[in-house]
């Protein structure tokens, strides 16, 4: 398969039907799809572009952040990196939410809740805001201003991201299906969107949807690990809190979400072909965690399903199964 963004769109009528990506699935979608894409292209920088990010409670990450912060900030293209701790977080938000900043695993979910959303207030219109967890290891320089033009070249100023192997159903409660009025199997048999990394564009649009998110995100039985008022679904293994949260908005609002840009992605994903990934000089920047790298996808697979004590078949679960990736 060649590398070029225009030569994938031949496979794209065969991937609608196969793919489990939401966005490339909805039939709504496939026009703008066809006649779209390479977002990775060059853009015009019109505000500021920010780096956020969140570490407390962890001293190997505060200390990784604080150099993270110190060599990125030094990119060029970068005007501001903040990395934030619980002295940013309003007393009184911690107070009202306190069972989650309680709680060693959600808190740093719930800080970027109040975060982002006073973050994105602060800001112009046409900055662009990219938020990363604090289990990333580098952004190399030549590929960060990428991100950014996905940012400047994407529908409504938001960009999501997934991996290609988990569905939403595996990990979102029922109690949230139920809050969002959600009765259709689209959104649960789809890919489930990664909350640790996104990019938002401040425009009118971008301020009502994290509005929207930082009001979903502040419902605390919506974020915590407490049981649905009624049954899961069969396929249900672990609540993933702000992630579900932001994954199901997503679809709601008909965002598209990109594959993870790390540095090493196989060049056989069509998402990330269609969206420029490997256009010639394009470099993708993130380095994450070792276990994410230089591994085969069944390497990757076993890493990822050995998290959790309930098995999945990559045939139901990938992007595309198995066989329909090797066509």
């Amino acid at each position: 398969m060649s590398q070029s963004f225009e030569s994938v769109k031949e496979y794209l009528p065969y991937f609608f039907d196969v793919t489990t990506n939401y966005y490339y699935r909805n039939p709504d979608n496939k026009e703008k799809i066809l006649s779209g894409g390479n977002e990775m292209r060059p853009s015009v920088k019109e505000g500021k572009y920010k780096i956020f990010t969140f570490a407390d409670r962890h001293r190997e990450r505060e200390t990784n952040m604080k150099v993270f912060k110190e060599r990125v900030e030094k990119y060029p293209i970068i005007d501001e990196v903040r990395v934030f701790n619980l002295s940013d977080v309003d007393p009184d938000y911690i107070k009202q939410h306190q069972s989650l900043f309680d709680d060693d695993l959600i808190f740093p979910w719930a800080a970027k809740a109040y975060l982002m959303h006073k973050g994105l207030q602060d800001c112009d219109d046409g900055d662009v805001i990219f938020w990363i967890d604090s289990d990333i290891e580098d952004l190399k320089e030549d590929g960060v201003e990428n991100l950014f033009n996905l940012a400047n070249n994407s529908e409504k100023g938001i960009v999501g991201f997934h991996s290609d192997w988990w569905l939403e159903r595996l990990f979102t409660k029922s109690d949230l299906y139920k809050h969002f009025n959600i009765n259709d199997p689209s959104y649960w048999d789809t890919n489930q969107a990664y909350g640790g990394i996104f990019l938002v564009k401040k425009n009118e649009y971008t301020v009502k949807f994290f509005q929207e998110l930082f009001d979903t995100w502040s419902i605390i039985r919506l974020m915590d690990y407490s049981p649905s008022s009624g049954e899961e679904n069969e396929h249900f293994i672990k609540h993933q809190n702000d992630q579900s949260i932001l994954s199901l908005l997503y679809k709601i609002h008909n965002i598209k979400t990109f594959p993870l840009p790390l540095y090493d992605l196989y060049k056989t994903n069509i998402i990330g072909l269609h969206s420029g990934y490997f256009e010639e000089g394009v470099v993708l920047p993130l380095v994450w965690e070792s276990c994410w790298h230089n591994v085969s996808y069944e390497q990757m697979w076993n890493n990822c399903n050995n998290k959790f004590n309930k098995s999945v078949s990559p045939s139901e679960c990938l992007s595309m199964s198995t066989d329909n990736y090797e066509l």
